[in-house]
């Protein structure tokens, strides 16, 4: 069987989507999420071969890159466009020094047991240690820390690279390019591992060549599938009456069942609730409100205020004669790590950690409890 990350992927996430792209060949449809995830993709591969070429692109040169990526992509709206042309500008602009780019959507193909197992991986450099593994990712959310270091993804992009490559190295590198964030998480995969997930993916192999039944599974990746029209689990999810468990103080096993049930439903639900959202927005761009089913949809303005920081001590100061910007002002965690990320180019990495290091001895923490939910350990 010719085996793929993306096609193990699908079969672990959930079969029936599984039989609907591999067996029956349903046309699968492209979100937008997914076609501005490739247009980055594109440019970042071409920007990646002039690396490799040796030339360092300037600002212009990666605007005319991701123009041409976009004009040949499935993307659509100027917000898709600036959206995916800054998260372009922002990385390569972000970069410490020009990579050292070896491969560039280096394609693979091994054998694995009795199966072929073949993919494509996004960029290999020469670093330090090695060679590194470089996989684009332009999620919203970050992996956690068990998906990265458990990545099957990353495993079988750097089995791949060892058995072509040869290199001397006992541990391979690894890492998911963030680049909606500019953040680069980091792992590595020593040989033991490695041969650990090659038995993984040829037990799945066996798997679905033995398979004769494709059942569904209802999760929150339910909400973005492309066949969720088609599928009759996901109609269901969204029709039936949910069933509350009867539980006894202690019975955590089914309260947990409930709550991933709940937690998938209550995805799929509001995916569906922006669906018809949608329907009603598109209606009220020719009228001004719109009655049914005893409700009234309608367009309404709502006012947020904020006072210029300078502005503001200034005008306190000529009142009163006192300065209190330390009464009134903190300084918002996500907007300082954007400048800090302007500005790390114009820094030495010597005042880039004098400033690092002073900024965290002021910074005042706050710990919360925070409720989480992963996956255990079997």
């Amino acid at each position: 069987m010719n085996l793929s990350f993306s096609r193990i992927n699908r079969w672990e996430n959930c079969r029936l989507s599984y039989k609907f792209y591999y067996l029956d060949k349903v046309g699968a449809e492209t979100t937008q999420p997914m076609a501005l995830g490739n247009v980055v993709h594109a440019a970042l591969e071409a920007i990646g071969r002039q690396w490799q070429a040796g030339q360092v692109e300037t600002p212009e040169a990666v605007s005319s890159i991701y123009k041409k990526a976009f004009s040949e992509g499935k993307a659509i709206g100027l917000s898709a466009y600036g959206d995916g042309l800054g998260i372009v500008q922002r990385y390569v602009s972000g970069l410490q020094q020009t990579p050292n780019v070896v491969e560039v959507e280096w394609h693979f193909d091994f054998d694995v047991g009795k199966h072929s197992l073949s993919g494509f991986v996004d960029r290999i450099d020469e670093g330090p240690d090695g060679l590194e593994i470089i996989d684009y990712k332009t999620n919203h959310a970050l992996y956690t820390s068990d998906e990265l270091h458990g990545s099957l993804q990353l495993s079988i992009y750097a089995e791949a690279v060892r058995q072509q490559f040869k290199p001397k190295q006992e541990e391979f590198p690894v890492a998911f390019e963030m680049v909606r964030h500019g953040i680069r998480q980091q792992s590595r995969r020593d040989v033991h591992q490695l041969k650990e997930a090659m038995a993984y993916v040829e037990s799945v192999g066996d798997q679905i060549e033995a398979a004769e039944e494709f059942p569904p599974t209802v999760s929150a990746n339910c909400a973005s599938c492309e066949f969720r029209r088609i599928c009759p689990a996901y109609q269901k999810a969204l029709t039936d009456k949910h069933e509350v468990a009867q539980v006894d103080g202690g019975d955590f096993e089914a309260v947990a069942k409930e709550r991933e049930r709940l937690a998938g439903l209550v995805k799929i639900l509001s995916a569906r609730k922006d669906e018809v959202e949608e329907v009603i927005r598109k209606g009220l761009e020719e009228r001004d409100s719109i009655e049914a089913a005893g409700m009234k949809y309608r367009f309404s303005s709502s006012t947020s205020t904020t006072y210029p920081i300078q502005g503001v001590v200034e005008a306190l100061y000529s009142a009163t004669g006192q300065n209190l910007i330390s009464r009134i002002s903190t300084v918002d965690k996500r907007k300082l790590e954007s400048v800090l990320k302007e500005i790390e180019p114009t820094l030495t990495p010597e005042k880039l950690t004098q400033l690092t290091s002073r900024l965290e001895m002021i910074a005042q923490k706050t710990v919360t409890p925070r409720f989480t939910a992963t996956k255990g350990k079997k």
